[in-house]
């Protein structure tokens, strides 16, 4: 596998685990403040 590809491939990586990190850390935040209408 090119070295190229396998950067990209890893910088997209990076990119979602730091999107689901926020979004969790939203998600956290929310439950602080209480569920919000439709919460399982």
């Amino acid at each position: 596998m090119p070295l190229r590809q396998h950067n990209f491939r890893q910088r997209r990586l990076g990119q979602a685990i730091h999107i689901l990190l926020r979004r969790n850390e939203e998600a956290a935040r929310e439950r602080k403040h209480g569920n919000p209408p439709g919460w399982p």
